[in-house]
């Protein structure tokens, strides 16, 4: 019995299940050169960048500012443009609506009116890799966004990038 209340206690204060990820803040980037855009002409960015701020709102919250210069793959009216939008960053346990490959209990930056996901997995110190769910970026025409940052193949698309000098978020956003 005393094994189960202290497995208990240990379970309850993050000693062996692990305490909830959080999503770093600053500014983290990737311009992807022409020999990646070669290697992957299904990618429709070639730069992006993502801005995590901490809100009044708490600890458990954090803000994401993501933007994204689109590629040719992006189609007509889509191709050599900016996009944006603020996603709001948590931990979800998953939902029975959620795609196979959502990690239990991951980081999640989810954009509001259904507006698509991603989910933080881990990585080295100075890297963040975010695997999206057809995240919607906007020009400013409203809820829900434009754009669908996603590879034109169908499933999840992986993005590594790097962390940089908050000046780099700053000027992508413009």
């Amino acid at each position: 019995m005393r094994n189960i209340i202290f497995t208990s206690i240990a379970i309850l204060s993050g000693g062996v299940a692990g305490h909830a990820q959080e999503a770093p803040l600053g500014c983290f980037v990737r311009d992807y050169d022409a020999d990646h855009m070669a290697a992957h002409p299904e990618q429709t960015v070639t730069a992006l960048s993502l801005s995590f701020v901490q809100p009044d709102a708490g600890p458990a919250i954090r803000w994401a500012t993501m933007t994204a210069m689109t590629s040719d793959a992006a189609g007509a009216g889509l191709a050599k443009r900016r996009f944006t939008n603020t996603l709001v960053c948590e931990t979800h346990p998953p939902h029975d609506l959620d795609p196979t490959w959502v990690t239990d209990g991951a980081l999640r930056c989810g954009v509001e009116c259904d507006g698509g996901f991603f989910e933080i997995l881990p990585s080295d110190e100075g890297t963040l890799l975010i695997r999206t769910e057809r995240v919607r970026l906007t020009d400013g025409a409203g809820c829900g966004g434009d754009f669908s940052l996603h590879d034109l193949s169908d499933g999840p698309t992986t993005y590594r990038l790097n962390a940089a000098a908050p000046e780099r978020c700053a000027e992508a956003g413009q």
